[in-house]
């Protein structure tokens, strides 16, 4: 933990910023969007290896959203029921379950619900890292903690989108799903249960939104 001195109302104190915790939820988001980000780089490259046609190359990505906008409105209530450090367990092993059945995926259908199932795993993670992120960090530092939080989401989308495109070309689609593999699973080293209200509005519209998206891309070429 390290010890910051800050000015706040002309007043100078100490404010503990705990790195290991924020360092673990820079990883967590970084792996999340690490494992997301590839599918939108090389879904043209996936489509043509399975021998699926061009309109349907889009429902591979419209799978990670569909199952988002399914999962995510459950994250307050798994939450409650697990807390976030056994619920990020949980969608970390089942990001790395799903990756290796992806790579061992035949038809473009398989890869489809494989995909959709990924997603799943994907949905609560974003929203559970910055509930404890709220959770464990004092109003002065939270500004910190939610800079680093989407830091990790930033970082995961980029590096995952580069390394897409020098995996599919150097080892074939395949290879694509096993980027974060190599990877040591991220675990909070917090036992506290984060128990957030749960905000109905944001329930009720945020799903749909995401929905509003999937019927949008799944209409392609027609639109």
């Amino acid at each position: 933990m390290t010890t910051v001195p800050t000015t706040a109302h002309g007043k100078t104190h100490t404010s503990h910023l705990p790195l290991s915790f924020l360092a673990a939820i820079f990883w967590v988001n970084l792996l999340a969007f690490l494992n997301f980000s590839p599918v939108f780089v090389a879904m043209v490259q996936l489509g043509k290896a399975l021998d699926a046609p061009d309109a349907l190359t889009l429902q591979l990505p419209t799978a990670l959203y569909a199952a988002i906008a399914c999962a995510a409105p459950a994250t307050p209530f798994l939450l409650l029921r697990l807390g976030a450090r056994q619920l990020l367990i949980c969608a970390m092993i089942g990001l790395s379950a799903t990756t290796v059945l992806a790579s061992l995926c035949q038809t473009f259908w398989q890869l489809a619900i494989v995909l959709f199932l990924h997603g799943v795993f994907v949905a609560p993670i974003s929203p559970a890292t910055q509930a404890t992120v709220k959770e464990r960090l004092n109003q002065h530092d939270l500004g910190v903690g939610m800079a680093v939080w989407g830091a990790g989401n930033c970082a995961g989308g980029l590096i995952g989108t580069l390394l897409a495109g020098v995996m599919i070309t150097a080892f074939g689609w395949r290879s694509l799903f096993l980027i974060p593999l190599p990877m040591v699973l991220a675990v909070l080293k917090s036992s506290e249960t984060v128990r957030p209200k749960c905000d109905v509005a944001s329930l009720m519209f945020a799903p749909l939104t995401i929905l509003l998206l999937v019927v949008t891309a799944s209409m392609g070429p027609s639109l």
